[in-house]
């Protein structure tokens, strides 16, 4: 997607042959990209009451580039915005939509998630956490759904367990996640196919006592990883990426990065297991016996830190 940001293009409720002008409310709207100068207005978007997300603005100057995210604008308000960043060069993660109470159900995210899309061209795979209110959008506009995520949250009382669970794997040895992250682009890349590095280098700096590497004794490989970020309001953590070889590796790196965390808040996305095969270019999920491997044993292993379910949200997915 290559957007201009002096490029602002009008459209106008009376253009009927457009099914979401068509919805939206008489008079003139404005769609536009949105860039570095869009961050505030933005963060009172995705923060306002009715909508309540926990990222930063720190979060927002990341996908907020003038190329990877459009907004709609009544008068100078931005009341919906969409976000398409690549993860890897034929592959993004649709975020950030967002549209504000009293704007909604007039056609805006449609428009914006259908001009992202068209922007990146037919042979871009495209995937996002959905939600109740917003699944039936995506379903409409081409995405399947390909498992589910489970939110889970942690609270301060309850993190004393944390510190009798993590079992330290013979031989390897923490390291902050800075320090090695050539190990742990490496692992990532074998693990997804793609290269993360742009995404992951920037996490990596986010909370220096959270993020761990977990290599082994020679030091050369990363048996894992795990990677935090701060939350909005509460300045507690975010957990995630965490990406381990076995389920010692991940309860050392989730027991370490659980003693890092200073707030009162800790959570975590925990995705059931799916798999992108490259050649065929087609998401698909895994056996059921690896998927209770993934997503079963992560929970289980959350669930012995002190972790406790908040609730599920589906992955949809388009090729």
């Amino acid at each position: 997607l290559s957007i201009s940001r002096r490029h602002a293009f009008h459209i106008v409720a009376a253009m009927t042959n457009s099914r979401a002008a068509s919805a939206a409310t008489p008079g003139e709207f404005r769609v536009r990209a949105l860039g570095p100068d869009d961050v505030l207005a933005s963060a009172s978007l995705i923060h306002a009451d009715g909508i309540g997300w926990q990222q930063t603005e720190e979060d927002l100057k990341q996908v907020l580039n003038g190329q990877d995210a459009l907004g709609v604008f009544l008068g100078d308000s931005l009341v919906s915005m969409a976000t398409l960043p690549a993860i890897a060069p034929d592959f993004g993660w649709l975020a950030y939509v967002a549209t504000a109470p009293d704007a909604r159900r007039r056609g805006y995210a449609r428009l914006l998630v259908s001009q992202l899309l068209s922007a990146r061209g037919n042979r871009f795979a495209c995937g996002l956490y959905g939600s109740e209110m917003g699944a039936p959008l995506y379903r409409s506009l081409g995405f399947t759904d390909r498992g589910e995520a489970k939110l889970v949250e942690l609270r301060k009382g309850s993190r004393s367990r944390s510190r009798s669970t993590a079992r330290p794997l013979a031989g390897a040895k923490l390291v902050p996640a800075a320090e090695a992250l050539p190990q742990l682009l490496a692992l990532d890349a074998s693990i997804y196919g793609s290269d993360r590095s742009a995404l992951l280098t920037r996490w990596s700096r986010g909370l220096p006592d959270v993020g761990w590497v977990l290599l082994d004794e020679e030091g050369h490989r990363a048996e894992g990883y795990v990677l935090g970020r701060p939350v909005f309001p509460s300045g507690g953590t975010w957990l995630g990426p965490l990406v381990a070889r076995d389920e010692r590796a991940a309860a050392t790196l989730l027991g370490a990065a659980i003693e890092g965390c200073d707030g009162e808040l800790v959570q975590a996305l925990l995705p059931s297991a799916y798999d992108l095969d490259k050649r065929a270019r087609q998401w698909r999920p895994p056996p059921p016996s690896d998927q209770a491997a993934d997503g079963g044993e992560a929970w289980a292993l959350a669930r012995q830190f002190g972790f406790e379910a908040l609730g599920d949200a589906p992955i949809l997915l388009m090729v």
